[in-house]
């Protein structure tokens, strides 16, 4: 039964959509995660859809916080229409969940053509299963909205040879859809090379069929190999020649007005700068725009040579298409913005703010600091998937050491499978959590691997049962008792005071409320609900309920706080620090909240939250505790704040 495609292919579907059913159900009051956030924005630029003259009206409205996220504001628009939300946070956790479901059942339809229906029930399953994605679903993630485009668009290129449609049409829509994928979030630019390897696949399945992988490379090369596909990179590497040999000589030239007109113009206020400065300016212009190009180029030829003319034109035809599509009607401005996007943003992280928290520590970091280093991201994977990466490495063993393929063919395999997280470390992209997620979904390569060459042993198929239940009541178990609850403080703090009758409450007046009380106005159901009296200690409060925010500075939520920053925890009270330092709060305490400041999951979402968790050590069990929020009730203190006092 377990190889039965559409047995499967049905069951897949079951579980993905029941999940986001549910996903929907214990969502639906959900509230932004602070104020002026970019879900907020692209909310705000997503129902503006019916005044676009062109999809780039986007960025204009959407105050710079669209840009690599065209393909996810679309879609926020589309579940803005399905519930009739235009102003809250729900149809984007909406959309990017959705994309999660879908993308598990494109994992099963990719898997089972490549391994079989059993190999992709299991990778489907365990994608699933995972809280990873549903976590990002809940932070509104774009990179679920990208890692469903870029599924598509393999499966649309396994499609090619169906004979359906004709095979130029299925790969032109691969590609559109692979673009989609890269103008929805920055992140997927780590699905670049398995993208390339999966056209490489579809183009030579002749060749690599009995062959080993190490092989196929090689008569592919053979096979495509041309002079005139090597005369163009040939043409352009004398070029770069000639210029990194002569390029002080032609600026010279430029500078005394000696070169031809063009080039004389290029240079501006020859009077203000000397001859040596635009020397210097040239030399960096060619190691910025000029070497890249060369590299690019003999990539191109190399991915030419690989893959053929048959497959990667047509494919890079629907990406140019929806390219200019997405970018009219200022097409450089658009490719001009993107490769910012894509090149840049891990230039300026959050580790810029806390010069002086790490230099009390004798560490040094700067606007370009990343995080931890390479041994961030196994301590980061260990955290958040550790059953995925047993069975993967288990996987790989069998692979290596009962060798039912070539070493050679094992390691490439492996490294395709880890190719988004070794993308990200050589480009150094910002060290979160959410960005490096691509990973869970090319990992699987080696699971389902071993899975299709293990699946003839009856007991096996016993065994991958047992291990699939372990790790979804694991993932379940994380899901329902720390991501989940830590996402929904402000609606179950609504939740709990109407619940009470409570319409009147004291609390603090402190950027720690901006994820808490301040907040609740953003959403039309809650605003002016609640009375708030703002207090500087509960010992003011004669009489009354009081809502308590987290108090700790290290709560991912508070890394971009200056008050978090500059003063640390939010201790300001003496009567709440006896309270949280006693643990008398847990006796008088109404309700008692998770916060993200509670999660060892969620202090992943900021560079600086993670490297202080994983690396330093530095969030501790009392951090942890005073990332708690509390209701409580000034009669329940009396004693307590009396004795303080």
């Amino acid at each position: 039964m377990l190889e039965n495609h559409h047995f499967n292919l049905d069951l897949v579907f079951t579980i993905a959509m029941t999940f986001w059913i549910i996903f929907l159900i214990v969502t639906r009051k959900i509230i932004y995660n602070g104020p002026n956030t970019d879900n907020e924005k692209q909310v705000y630029a997503a129902s503006t859809i019916k005044k676009w003259r062109w999809f780039s009206d986007m960025h204009r409205l959407g105050a710079q916080k669209t840009y690599m996220k065209d393909g996810t504001v679309l879609m926020i628009s589309f579940f803005q229409g399905i519930f009739n939300n235009y102003w809250g946070d729900y149809p984007v956790t909406s959309a990017s969940s959705f994309s999660v479901a879908i993308s598990g059942i494109m994992l099963y339809l990719i898997g089972a053509n490549y391994l079989g229906p059993f190999a992709g029930l299991i990778i489907a399953l365990l994608f699933l299963i995972s809280v990873w994605p549903w976590q990002v679903a809940l932070f509104g993630g774009h990179i679920n909205v990208a890692i469903v485009f870029f599924l598509l668009s393999i499966y649309f290129m396994q499609s090619s040879q169906t004979g359906i449609l004709p095979q130029n049409v299925w790969l032109l829509i691969a590609g559109a859809l692979f673009c989609l994928s890269l103008f929805s979030s920055a992140s997927s630019s780590k699905f670049i090379i398995p993208f390339l390897a999966a056209l490489f696949y579809e183009a030579n399945k002749s060749i690599i069929g009995p062959n080993y992988v190490y092989t196929a490379l090689a008569e592919a090369l053979k096979k495509d190999f041309s002079l005139l596909s090597l005369a163009i990179p040939a043409f352009f590497i004398i070029v770069f020649l000639i210029i990194i040999t002569s390029y002080k000589k032609i600026v010279n030239l430029m500078y005394y007005q000696k070169a031809p007109r063009i080039l004389n113009k290029l240079i501006s206020g020859r009077g203000l700068f000397p001859l040596e400065y635009y020397i210097q300016h040239a030399r960096k212009k060619i190691y910025a725009i000029i070497f890249p190009t060369l590299l690019g180029l003999i990539l191109l030829f190399i991915i030419y040579n690989l893959i053929g003319f048959d497959y990667s034109a047509p494919t890079t035809a629907g990406a140019l298409l929806m390219f200019v599509l997405l970018t009219l009607p200022d097409v450089k401005t658009g490719i001009r913005n993107y490769l910012f996007y894509l090149f840049h943003s891990h230039r300026k992280t959050h580790f810029r703010l806390y010069v002086d928290y790490f230099a009390k520590k004798n560490i040094s970091v700067d606007r370009a600091t990343r995080g931890g280093g390479h041994i961030w991201l196994p301590l980061l994977l260990w955290r958040i998937i550790p059953l995925h990466i047993l069975i993967s490495l288990a996987a790989l063993t069998y692979l290596l050491l009962i060798k039912p393929m070539t070493y050679s063919d094992a390691i490439i395999l492996a490294l395709m499978s880890l190719s988004p997280y070794i993308w990200g470390e050589i480009t150094y992209g910002v060290q979160v959590g959410r960005s490096y997620l691509p990973g869970l979904v090319t990992m699987p390569l080696l699971t389902g691997t071993a899975i299709f060459l293990l699946s003839a042993y009856s007991n096996f198929i016993t065994l991958v049962a047992a291990v699939i239940l372990a790790v979804f009541l694991w993932n379940l178990e994380k899901f329902l008792n720390d991501i989940l609850p830590a996402r929904l403080t402000a609606s179950k703090l609504v939740e709990a005071l109407l619940k009470h009758g409570i319409n009147e409450f004291h609390t603090y007046q402190t950027d720690y409320n901006n994820f808490l009380v301040n907040i609740i106005d953003l959403d039309p159901r809650y605003k002016n609900k609640f009375k708030i009296n703002f207090i500087n200690s509960i010992a003011e409060v004669e009489h009354g309920w009081i809502v308590i925010p987290n108090t700790s500075s290290k709560a991912v939520h508070m890394e971009s706080e200056s008050e978090a920053i500059k003063y640390g925890d939010y201790d300001k009270d003496p009567v709440l620090n006896e309270l949280l330092k006693t643990k008398r709060i847990e006796k008088v305490a109404k309700a008692k909240f998770k916060t993200m400041g509670t999660s060892r999951f969620w202090t992943h979402e900021s560079e600086v939250t993670s490297y202080m968790d994983l690396i330093l050590k530095d969030i501790t069990k009392e951090d942890l505790y005073r990332g708690y929020a509390w209701l409580i009730h000034s009669d329940q203190v009396k004693t307590t704040t009396n004795e303080i006092v």
